[in-house]
């Protein structure tokens, strides 16, 4: 994500929040680039990787 972000000032908002022991993760962010399935790749692999984590 860290390239996608300097090639295109890719620059999403995420926010986690703990409600009732239910993390709860938040993703805004413009599509406003050329480059828009390599950003939402990024975001759908940090989803992922949150997803898998142990």
């Amino acid at each position: 994500m860290q390239k996608i972000e300097k090639d295109n000032l890719f620059e999403p908002y995420i926010s986690l929040e703990n409600d009732s022991n239910e993390f709860v993760v938040l993703t805004r962010y413009h599509l406003q680039f050329e480059d828009k399935i390599k950003a939402l790749k990024a975001i759908i692999d940090f989803y992922i990787g949150l997803v898998n984590y142990r």
